[in-house]
């Protein structure tokens, strides 16, 4: 890390804007355990260039191990829209509802993590445990099941 740090601190004297420069350094900044720094750089990253999904990954990440849950689902929530195809944005979405111990929600995160990942097979798995968790949320295990149920179509017209 102090190499890293030795390198960066060189480079940072270009002054070159560039996002992969901010990610850098709040990546380092991690490795060094100053996470509030690296929260800032990330706060800042994500203002200067909001499409940028390695501020949200890396912010969510940073929420998540801090035990921020409702700050991560919010965050990516909000940027889910733009990038509804990418898996990793549910796998952190699982990860914040496995902390929140909210795990019908996990396990359907977790099932389209793995859809966009085009395995059919572990998406219906995870459904499947979504569909079997206890919710006093009506709505969450209707939409499971029925998500289950298209999944299992889904497969089933692929085998043919």
């Amino acid at each position: 890390v102090l190499e890293a740090r030795k390198n960066f601190d060189i480079l940072s004297t270009f002054y070159v804007s560039s996002p992969i420069i901010n990610e850098l350094e709040a990546t380092l900044l991690v490795k060094e355990k100053k996470f509030d720094k690296a929260f800032e750089v990330y706060k800042k990253g994500i203002n200067k260039y909001p499409y940028y999904r390695a501020f949200i990954f890396g912010l969510s990440n940073l929420l998540i191990n801090s035990n921020q849950p409702d700050k991560a689902i919010e965050l990516l929530k909000k940027f889910l829209p733009y990038y509804e195809n990418d898996s990793k944005f549910y796998q952190l979405l699982a990860g914040a509802y496995n902390l929140k111990e909210n795990f019908l929600l996990e396990h359907e995160n977790l099932s389209n993590a793995y859809y966009f990942q085009y395995d059919i097979q572990n998406a219906i798995l995870q459904m499947d445990l979504a569909v079997k968790v206890k919710s006093d949320n009506f709505y969450d295990q209707s939409r499971a099941e029925y998500r289950l149920k298209e999944l299992k179509r889904e497969a089933e017209l692929m085998n043919n």
